[in-house]
C-alpha cells in the first residue's frame, strides 16, 4: 500500500468529500482482478 500511496495525490478540500476510502476502492478493484467477475455481483458493501 505504501507504493500506491506515494502515487496518489492528496486529497483537496474543494468539492465533494469521499465517500469511500481508496483502500476500499482499491479492495474493490483487486476483488474483481481476482475473482474474474464483473461489477455487478460485487458485495452491496463495496463502493460502486
Amino acid at each position: 500500500m505504501e507504493t500506491l500511496s506515494s502515487c496518489l495525490s492528496t486529497p483537496k478540500t474543494r468539492g465533494r468529500p469521499r465517500e469511500h476510502s481508496i483502500r476500499e476502492i482499491l479492495n474493490a478493484i483487486f476483488f474483481i482482478t481476482k475473482s474474474g467477475c464483473s461489477w455487478r455481483p460485487l458485495p452491496h458493501d463495496s463502493p460502486h
